[in-house]
This record gives C-alpha cells, structure tokens and sequence, in this order.
C-alpha cells in the first residue's frame, strides 16, 4: 500500500482501490456525491472518507434533530428512497437506513450540544 498525506487529507491506494480520507478545511463534498442523497441545506461538511463502492460525509448543520429527521425523510422518499428502518436511541441521537436500486444509505443525526447536529451520511454499493 502507498499513503499519500497531505495536511488534512490522506490517500490510501492498494492493489484492491483507493480509500481517500479528508477532515477539516480539505474536506469538501466530492463531486462523485450523488444527487438523489439528502445533504442537510447550507451546512458546513467535516470530514469524506471515500473507497471502493462507499462514501461517508459528515456534516455539521444548524437546526434541530426532528426538523432534519423529517427533511431528510422527505427528500430521501421524493428521490424514491425505500426507508428500511429507523431507530432514536434517545432525544440526541437517530439512525434512519434506506435502500434504492443497488443502493444503501445511513443518515445518522446526532445532536453536538450548542453547535446544531452532527449528519453522517453513508452510501454504499449492496453487492
């Protein structure tokens, strides 16, 4: 394997692919992000880890964890997203799964205290 550091972005490569990680500054949403994927509106994203097959982003939005539950709930089912399951653990913290075609997506929310919610997306190719 050969890694590539660069400030805050790191590239893996193997022989089986390329994992490519960034956080900070360098973190910016990948062109390769897919468009029919809830990304929450005007927020900031903190880290991409991208490979093979799966794309990871999180994001930190202002609001509330029911407000952006249900934007991305609606966003997700207007771009034909089946939800498959969801779970709240607690006020703090949800976990909604989908799938669509070839298709997973995890949308985690979690709330960061005084700074708005933490969304995690997650999209991966099912085998």
């Amino acid at each position: 394997a050969t890694v590539d550091a660069d400030g805050n972005a790191v590239t893996i490569k193997t022989d089986e692919g390329e994992m490519k990680m960034s956080g900070g500054d360098a973190a910016k949403l990948p062109a390769t992000f897919p468009n029919d994927v809830y990304q929450p509106a005007g927020a900031k994203v903190e880290s991409v880890m991208e490979m093979p097959g799966t794309m990871v982003v999180q994001f930190d939005a202002a609001g509330d964890i029911a407000s952006l539950a249900d934007a991305s709930g609606k966003m997700m089912a207007t771009h034909g997203w089946k939800q498959q399951l969801s779970m709240q653990q607690s006020a703090e913290q949800q976990v909604t799964m989908y799938e669509k075609d070839k298709r997973a997506a995890t949308i985690s929310l979690i709330d960061d205290e005084a700074k708005g919610v933490k969304v995690n997306v997650q999209v991966m190719e099912k085998q």
